[in-house]
This record gives C-alpha cells, sequence and structure tokens, in this order.
C-alpha cells in the first residue's frame, strides 16, 4: 500500500468521520489495499485521542468516590474525601465558627469525582477497547483478503479445467477434421476413378450393343434351329419308346428262354444223377460180395445198408426219419469195434422221411461193427456231437 493512499484515507477520516458505510461498501467491491487503507485510518483516528500516557489513580480513590456517592444518594453526613487530619485544640470563643458549604455544593464536588474516577476507569478500558477494534479490522480486512485470494484461486482453477476441457474438445474436433479431410479425399479420389469408369463404359456402350444386337439374332437363329431340332427330339423320343418297348417284350421271351433253359439242365442234371446213382446201385446191388444190414430204430425208423465189400461202398437207404431240427442236418457215421468214430456223409431227408446215400467206406478202416445217424450243426462235423437219431450193428 502506498504512503500517499493512507494519507487520503487518513484525511477523508479527519474531514468526515467514521460513518461513510457507502464509500466503505465500494471501496470492498471496487479496490481491496483502499478498503483497507481506510480501515487503519479510522482505527488511528479511534486512538488519537488516548495518544498520552495514563496516569493511574490512587488505589482508594475509587472506594472513596463510591462510599460519598452512596452517601449523598441516602442523606448521610458527607464523607471525608481526603484522608483523615489529626485533632487540633480547639479555637477560642472568639473565632467565629467556619460556615458550612451548601448541601447541594458538596454533592456537586462529589459527583465529579466520582465522574473523573469513572472517566479514568473508562479511559483504559476504551483504550482496550479501541485498541482491540483495530485488531479485529485488520483481521477482518487479512481474512476477506484470503476469502478473495480463495476465491480468485478457486476460479482460476475452474477456468484450468474449461481450458483444459477445451484444449480437449479443440483437439478431438481436430482429429475429426483430419479423419474427415482423410475421408473426404478418398472419397473424391474414388468419385474421380468412378468418373474415369464411367466414362470407359460410355465408350463400350455403343461396341456392346452392337454386340447384343448380334448375339439377339444368333439367339434367335438357335431359337429356331432348337425348335426344329426338339420336333425331331420328340419324334426320335417316340420311335425309341416304340422300340424300348418291343426291346423289354424280346427280354421278356428272353428270361422265359433262360428260365426253361435252366429248367432243362436242372432235369438234365438230375437225370443225370439220378441215372447215376441207378448206376451205381445196380453195381453195388451186382456185386460179387455183398451184404446187406437191416438197423431198426425207434418209432418206424429203419436203415438199410447194402455194402459192398469189393467196391468198398455203402448204399445206404433210411425211412420214417424225422425233419432235422432248424439249423441241424443229419450225418451218418462209421463205428468199429474200437469205439473209433468217423464220418461218413450227410444223410438228405425228403418231406416223407426218407433218405438214400452212396458213400465210400475207407480201406484202412477195418473192423466197422456199427452205422448210426445223429443230427449236426450245418456242414457236419469231424466227431459225433448231436442226438443219436438212429444206430445199430451191423
Amino acid at each position: 500500500m502506498s504512503d500517499d493512499r493512507r494519507q487520503q484515507a487518513l484525511e477523508h477520516v479527519l474531514a468526515n468521520g467514521r460513518g461513510d458505510d457507502a464509500l466503505r461498501a465500494f471501496l470492498d467491491q471496487a479496490c481491496f489495499d483502499c478498503a483497507e487503507d481506510l480501515a487503519i485510518a479510522e482505527a488511528d483516528l479511534a486512538v488519537l485521542a488516548l495518544a498520552l500516557p495514563p496516569v493511574s489513580p490512587p488505589a482508594a480513590l475509587r472506594e472513596r468516590v463510591l462510599a460519598q456517592v452512596a452517601a449523598a444518594a441516602a442523606g448521610k453526613p458527607d464523607v471525608a474525601l481526603a484522608a483523615p487530619v489529626p485533632a487540633v485544640a480547639p479555637l477560642p470563643a472568639s473565632v467565629p465558627a467556619p460556615i458550612p458549604f451548601p448541601r447541594r455544593g458538596r454533592l456537586w464536588v462529589a459527583a465529579a469525582a466520582a465522574a473523573a474516577v469513572l472517566c479514568a476507569i473508562a479511559g483504559g478500558w476504551l483504550t482496550a477497547t479501541v485498541l482491540a477494534s483495530q485488531d479485529q479490522m485488520r483481521t477482518n480486512a487479512m481474512l476477506a483478503r484470503l476469502n478473495q485470494d480463495q476465491e480468485l484461486a478457486k476460479v482460476q482453477g475452474e477456468l484450468t479445467a474449461m481450458l483444459k476441457a477445451r484444449d480437449a474438445q479443440i483437439g478431438t474436433f481436430d482429429e475429426r477434421i483430419r479423419q474427415f479431410t482423410q475421408l473426404a479425399t478418398a472419397q473424391e479420389s474414388a468419385v474421380r476413378d468412378a468418373i474415369v469408369l464411367v466414362q470407359r463404359l460410355g465408350n463400350d456402350v455403343g461396341e456392346r450393343d452392337a454386340r447384343l444386337a448380334d448375339l439377339t439374332r444368333k439367339i434367335d437363329d438357335l431359337g429356331r434351329a432348337s425348335a426344329v431340332a426338339t420336333a425331331e427330339a420328340q419324334a426320335r423320343t417316340r420311335e425309341a419308346q416304340v422300340l424300348l418297348g418291343k426291346l423289354t417284350e424280346r427280354d421278356a421271351q428272353y428270361a422265359a428262354l433262360d428260365q426253361r433253359q435252366s429248367e432243362l439242365l436242372r432235369l438234365v442234371s438230375a437225370s443225370g444223377a439220378h441215372q447215376q446213382r441207378l448206376a451205381d446201385l445196380t453195381g453195388i446191388l451186382a456185386a460179387k460180395k455183398l451184404t446187406i444190414h437191416n438197423v431198426p430204430g425207434d418209432g418206424g425208423r429203419q436203415v438199410r445198408v447194402h455194402w459192398d465189400h469189393d467196391g468198398a461202398r455203402w448204399h445206404v437207404a433210411a425211412t420214417g426219419l424225422p425233419q432235422p431240427p432248424p439249423g441241424r442236418v443229419f450225418e451218418l457215421w462209421f463205428i468199429t469195434a474200437q469205439g473209433q468214430k468217423v464220418a461218413a456223409g450227410l444223410v438228405p431227408v425228403d418231406a416223407q422221411g426218407n433218405g438214400e446215400i452212396i458213400v465210400p467206406v475207407p480201406r484202412d478202416l477195418p473192423g466197422i461193427t456199427i452205422a448210426a445217424i445223429t443230427d449236426e450243426p450245418p456242414g457236419g462235423t469231424l466227431a459225433p456231437t448231436g442226438q443219436i437219431i438212429i444206430a445199430g450193428k451191423l
């Protein structure tokens, strides 16, 4: 703060006193330092009358003044204001008694003395009060400045944050502008390429129209040719269907002929097998050394064995046999005296239970004493495992 400004404030207070609240409110808003100078000048003016050093009154003065005031108020004799005077000899009779002061004058003196004491006491209190007021005003001025500084710092922080946010927004806008610029550049390049392409396509339109007209004519020609070809194809299809019907009839005839041929072959084969069996049976029956063995069984079952010893053959004829169980077949066995069992062959059985088979007899298997038939798995086995259908000694 400058000395000139403080001097101006002090002169204003000396001339106008301490009651200019409007000026103080204006300076609080417009000039904080000027308001502080004004407050200091007012405080200095308040203590100007107390610049002289105070004189401490006697210790007993306050009690004597208060006692005199109380006695005057109650109408009692006056109390001496000074210290008691030692007793003296009475005056001679010729000396007149002193004239007493009027009672009202003594009351005024007592009141003045009490007022002086009270002024002295009040002067000390007023000095302390003015000094405290000055300190309080200075403290309030400093607090006001501190609050103003804090408000300024807060506002400055808010402004800084706003500026940072604005800078961030500006940076974002700059980035978007850069992106939009790149996109616009790319789109402009694409538009230029599209314009070039359109120009090229425009140049090719005439040539393509000519080609399209030529292709249209060719398509029309092909359509007419296709119609003719379709008609011919339909006619050929009808002919092919007729031929296919004829071929189907011929295939049916060929199939019938093939079936007849197969039947004839089967009959010829059966006839040949029958003739072979007849020839074998004739040879067995005409053998010089022939034995016939009948093997009876339960339930009317019977097996007859014609043994051609010279030809080492058996002709076995069975009657009254049951049908084999499902998944089983009948098998003939050679059984020697030593209990050796040798498979001879499978015995087919017709619906009437008759079976016939011609089997060779191993020459190295001497001593065959039993003939037996058992049911075995399809294809037969090397050793009997099933149930004995019929068996007997030879």
